[in-house]
Parts: structure tokens; C-alpha cells; sequence
């Protein structure tokens, strides 16, 4: 299951699947979604084009989930938490990759004037959420992996970034 496809950039990462139910409340360009999708090695896609905190998942029915910078502009990031959990197995794996609060002082503050501005023009982006935090402090999950970069390129005040996974307990 892959949460906020966006314009299906993790799509190659994919090997072959038996099943792959993509969640994507905006998709914007549906026509180059589909053209993307048709090079998945899967036997059967669902997508759903709505928001996953409004969706009734089977719990413990995922294996695993993909997010990729999403849990910047959901509304409720640990409601988002919860249904991740919720929904994959005991021993699933969830794989993220989320820009984070900053870790200077002096970009975080940056952060914190920008914010305003950018949540009204990005789609409910919230740059200065500690979504590291977040994630890598839940109990529920065991981190199997985690690593902090910077990007260079961009915009300056998303350039901190986590990747990791963690795996239901």
C-alpha cells in the first residue's frame, strides 16, 4: 500500500507484487498516473482517490506501506499514525520519507516565519512539524532503520529530511 502517490515517483522501487492499493486524495494528472502505473509489475492495482483518514481499512491486512511526504499536510498526522498501524500486519514494515523540522536553530526559525505563507500555497504543508519525532518515538513500532539528510536542492526551509523503516510490533 503506498499512502499520497502524488505523481507516482516511487512506482520503479516497486519489483513485482501480487496486490498494490495506492491512496491519493489529489491525484492531479490522472492520465500520467495511469501511464505510470501501467509499467507496475502487480497483479492487481486499486486506486483510491480519497483522503485515508476517511477510509475503512481492513486492520491487519498490509504487509507493507510506503509514505513519502505526506504527514507535512494531513490534518492529523498521529490520526495518520494510528491507521498506519492499524492497518498493517504484525510484523509489517512501514516505509517513509518525510522533510522534518529543522535541526538548526537558525533554520528552524526560518521555518517558523515562512510557514504561514507556505502552508496557504503547498497544499496544507506544514514545514516545521517534527515528524522525525513523530515516527521514530512511537512505541507501537520498532525502527529497523533511520537517516537524516539534507537536500540541496529545493526550497531552504524543507531541506531536512528523514528516511527510514519501522516494523509493527
Amino acid at each position: 500500500m503506498e499512502i499520497g502517490v502524488g505523481f507516482g515517483a516511487n512506482f520503479s522501487y516497486y519489483g513485482t507484487i501480487k496486490r498494490l492499493t495506492l491512496i491519493e486524495p489529489d491525484v492531479i494528472d490522472a492520465h500520467d498516473l495511469n501511464k505510470k502505473l501501467e509499467h507496475v509489475k502487480a497483479e492487481n492495482i486499486l486506486l483510491i482517490e480519497k483522503p485515508i483518514e476517511e477510509m475503512a481499512l481492513t486492520p491487519s491486512s498490509a504487509d507493507a506501506i510506503v509514505a513519502t511526504l505526506i504527514f507535512c499536510s494531513v490534518t492529523d498526522p498521529e490520526q495518520l499514525l494510528n491507521v498506519v498501524h492499524q492497518t498493517l500486519k504484525s510484523g509489517g514494515k512501514f516505509f517513509f520519507l518525510e522533510h522534518i523540522r529543522a535541526k538548526s536553530f537558525l533554520q528552524r526559525t526560518f521555518q517558523y516565519i515562512v510557514n504561514p505563507f507556505w502552508h496557504a500555497i503547498s497544499g496544507g504543508c506544514q514545514c516545521t512539524r517534527a515528524t522525525d519525532v513523530q515516527l521514530l518515538s512511537d512505541p507501537r513500532f520498532a525502527v529497523v532503520s533511520s537517516d537524516f539528510f539534507r537536500t540541496k536542492a529545493g526550497f531552504p526551509w524543507v531541506k531536512d529530511h528523514v528516511i527510514g523503516v519501522l516494523e509493527k510490533i
